[in-house]
């Protein structure tokens, strides 16, 4: 019964069924304890799966909820995931960003490299990130996010401190550790720290 859990019953398998294993060069024998990485069958979905040998047979290449799913006989065009190739065409739309790749026949996952156009106006660099951090940061070039990045520390300093820059942050935080302390008025708490920031602020 052993020998069916096998490299050669696993290739045989995926090759039949279209999985893409995570893992393909096994160095030890493979047994029905086994854990088999690979993704999703559900091109809507694109999950990473991981399940034993046994389980990976018996239920194939499913994350749990594209098992579930399934049990209820719904089809895969019913069941859209944050990693799934509808839910990409949407963010697309809805931030006009235009992709550079056709995905339309790919298994995605958050780990999945998506290509596109720098969305950034009369910017023609192109990105280049995985699903997951496409979601974090948007369709931007290097450039364009770095540039987001500054803009938006500039804007929290400001915002703070009155400053554009985070050099004296450091003379901030010194002068609040060394003299911060909690004093009680009327019943309420207040801390010397925001005295200091004021101070501070003044002498720059």
């Amino acid at each position: 019964m052993s020998k069916i859990y096998n490299l050669e019953r696993l290739q045989s398998y995926c090759k039949e069924n279209g999985v893409t294993l995570l893992e393909e060069n096994f160095n030890y024998d493979l047994n029905s304890n086994s854990i088999i990485k690979s993704y999703c069958l559900n091109k809507n979905c694109g999950l990473l799966v991981s399940k034993k040998f046994l389980s990976f047979l018996k239920t194939g290449s499913y994350c749990k909820k594209c098992n579930l799913f399934k049990s209820k006989k719904l089809n895969d065009s019913e069941y859209t995931t944050k990693y799934g190739l509808d839910s990409l065409e949407k963010y697309c739309h809805e931030n006009n960003i235009t992709l550079l790749k056709d995905y339309s026949k790919i298994i995605l996952s958050q780990k999945s490299r998506i290509i596109g156009k720098c969305q950034t106006n009369n910017c023609e660099n192109e990105f280049n990130k995985s699903f997951e951090n496409f979601y974090k940061r948007s369709g931007y070039c290097n450039l364009c996010t770095k540039n987001i990045k500054v803009y938006k520390q500039k804007q929290t300093f400001l915002h703070l401190f009155s400053f554009k820059t985070p050099i004296l942050l450091g003379k901030i935080r010194k002068k609040c550790k060394i003299n911060s302390r909690n004093f009680t008025y009327d019943g309420l708490t207040f801390s010397s720290s925001f005295c200091l920031f004021e101070d501070v602020k003044d002498e720059i």
